[in-house]
């Protein structure tokens, strides 16, 4: 399954703004709750899914992914 992916991939470049909204977006989920705006509660929905959205995008300089085999210049014959 997609979901169950679990190998570290190295360091998450996105990972400060995937903070950043979810910290937003459940603030603005919650008061809208609290005041029952059901436009904040959408608003809040609305960030908290653009952080979602992050984990989608391709980190910078990131390399399409190889065979499994490494390419050194050593391994390389004369």
């Amino acid at each position: 399954m997609i979901f169950l992916d679990r190998r570290r991939r190295g360091e998450d470049p996105h990972l400060d703004w995937k903070i950043r909204l979810f910290i937003v977006g459940a603030v603005i989920a919650l008061l809208g709750m609290a005041r029952d705006a059901s436009w904040m509660l959408v608003v809040g929905i609305l960030v908290l899914l653009a952080g979602a959205v992050l984990r989608f995008l391709p980190s910078r300089g990131a390399e399409p992914a190889s065979g499994g085999e490494e390419d050194d210049e050593d391994s390389r014959p004369d």
